[in-house]
């Protein structure tokens, strides 16, 4: 489980044209208009508990509105705390204050940026300019990190501007650079799609082709490699114990996998789910019946009726839903469908047999639908014990439990049939 806590709700410096808050930004509803320290510190301890440890990350909007000297207060407490504490931001605000307190309290940066130069350019800042400037100034940050030894992660949405083949070179020399330095992940997402995403959405065709080129060439790094293809290779041998959230089913109504906290110690869900621009609070109880409906529902209808992969992808996350449905599975599933096809075709090449061609596949499937139906939830390997007969399942008390989440931005795609 991560906890994030959002001082500032989603107000930021700059108004990427793909970001999944908009909608509440839109509607007005920016969260607090002033946040409480003492408030935001009872409400990380109710989430995560009065004994020492746990972990949280600050997030927005930008977190980095919020005055250095707070940031500093906040982070002094969770280090009394033994928590572990991290950031998530678009970089353009860091400074030497930054640095130095991310040393101090060592606080790993995840830092929101899609490319050098004219790449970043739907990170936008109001003009041409001041978005190139922006985006020179999170560049800067991202050296400055790495040299004063900070924990650094970068996450980076696809787009035209990055994914153009005229840029390729350029952006895998860039790949290469944060390799070198010293970044410790990189995470690619699919941008989100709808009615401001215009021209800059790629068709499926194109994101299918970008991942296969960019995987065998990060095969060619000393260490950043794919995450999302590392997931599908984990949920394909059935050890998806620690893959991101995404692959975990989400209920939109709880969020299991994040935990939000605002200004003023409210309990929030993930804002991706938030198409209507309502911060909706969590609701008392979890339920998983999307999965449970896209198991049965004909891919035509929006489900995934008969795919091999669905207990590994489940639909994919909610906030990606087709049409802005959380009921439907992933505008993504073309995309996500011929990554795991690939990573299935790897695995039976080297002897492996993967579990969308294992004798057992079925009875996985049924012994999640069966768990979701009561309120629970299983990882892969957990079902493939209970359709084994080694363990017996539990319904709600055979839960999977709390599940790593990976940051995410985006949506979009049109795709077919997939059996």
């Amino acid at each position: 489980m991560t906890i994030e806590l959002n001082p500032v709700g989603v107000k930021c410096n700059l108004a990427c044209t793909y970001c999944y808050e908009t909608e509440m930004r839109e509607a007005g509803n920016y969260g607090p208009k002033d946040y409480d320290l003492d408030a935001m510190q009872a409400g990380l301890l109710a989430e995560i508990g009065r004994e020492r440890g746990g972990s949280w990350t600050l997030h927005g909007g930008e977190p980095l509105l919020m005055p250095a000297e707070d940031i500093e207060a906040m982070w002094a407490w969770g280090e009394e705390r033994g928590h572990q504490m991290g950031i998530q931001t678009n970089g353009s605000l860091i400074t030497d204050r930054h640095v130095e307190l991310a040393l101090r309290y060592q606080v790993p940066m995840g830092i929101s940026i899609d490319g050098p130069g004219e790449m970043n350019d739907l990170r936008w800042r109001g003009t041409i300019e001041k978005t190139r400037e922006a985006t020179a100034a999170t560049e800067a940050a991202i050296e400055k990190l790495t040299r004063a030894g900070v924990r650094t992660s970068v996450i980076i949405v696809l787009h035209r501007l990055n994914m153009d083949p005229a840029r390729r070179d350029t952006f895998k020399r860039w790949i290469r650079h944060l390799d070198e330095i010293g970044i410790t992940g990189v995470r690619f997402h699919p941008m989100e799609i709808d009615a401001r995403a215009g021209d800059h959405a790629p068709p499926v065709e194109e994101y299918v082709a970008f991942y296969r080129d960019m995987r065998e060439y990060m095969e060619t790094l000393p260490r950043l490699r794919i995450d999302i293809i590392q997931d599908i290779r984990r949920l394909l041998i059935a050890e998806d114990d620690r893959t991101t959230c995404t692959w975990n089913a989400c209920d939109p109504y709880t969020t299991a996998a994040v935990h939000g906290v605002d200004g003023q110690g409210t309990r929030t869900n993930c804002g991706r789910t938030q198409k209507d621009g309502v911060m909706a609070p969590k609701a008392d109880a979890v339920g998983f019946e999307r999965y449970v409906a896209l198991y049965y529902t004909p891919q035509e209808a929006g489900g995934c009726q008969g795919c091999r992969f669905f207990s590994l992808c489940k639909g994919q996350c909610p906030g990606e839903g087709i049409d802005g449905d959380w009921r439907n599975r992933s505008m993504y599933c073309a995309l996500y469908f011929a990554l795991f096809a690939d990573e299935e075709a790897r695995l039976r090449k080297s002897g492996i047999v993967p579990v969308s061609l294992a004798p057992d596949r079925e009875a996985i499937e049924r012994a999640m639908v069966d768990v979701w139906s009561r309120g629970g939830r299983f990882s892969v390997s957990a079902a493939r014990k209970v359709a084994s007969g080694r363990v017996t399942g539990t319904g709600a008390g055979g839960t999977h439990g709390d599940v790593p989440h990976g940051d995410s931005h985006g949506d979009h795609t049109d795709s077919g049939r997939n059996n």
